[in-house]
């Protein structure tokens, strides 16, 4: 029930009233990955792209094959440089860190060759292919 009030606040557009309420109730709601996804959302709305990349870093580092909180956090980045968004090579550098970082995960091997092209394409495809 309180996270469907906080969907309505949300819904309503009132990003900082949703995020207190979150703040007062956190401890009543028992989906704690659901309510970290709500402050990312809610940060980002609220423009506190540092806050959100932050969070959006802890939520990969729970779940690195979530494709959606690497397009939160290269969203919140770009914000942060005051990009629209990330230019290939700092997106390509985002991704090899993560894949350093959790070798076993599929997404940030996978996601680069959305966006890359040429020599590097041909590399990263190559590699994905091979491990696969």
């Amino acid at each position: 029930m309180l996270l469907f009030q906080n969907t309505i606040l949300q819904e309503q557009q009132k990003y900082e009233q949703a995020l207190k309420h979150l703040d007062k109730f956190h401890e009543h709601i028992t989906d704690k990955l659901k309510i970290k996804e709500i402050r990312g959302s809610l940060n980002m709305n609220l423009e506190n792209y540092s806050t959100a990349a932050d969070i959006y870093k802890e939520l990969i580092k729970r779940n690195p094959e979530n494709w959606l909180y690497f397009e939160c956090l290269e969203k919140a980045l770009a914000k942060l440089s005051n990009d629209e968004s990330m230019n290939e090579t700092s997106r390509l550098a985002l991704y090899l860190k993560y894949r350093k970082r959790y070798p076993r995960a599929e997404a940030p091997k996978r996601i680069p060759l959305n966006f890359t092209t040429g020599s590097t394409f041909i590399q990263l495809t190559d590699e994905y292919l091979r491990n696969g």
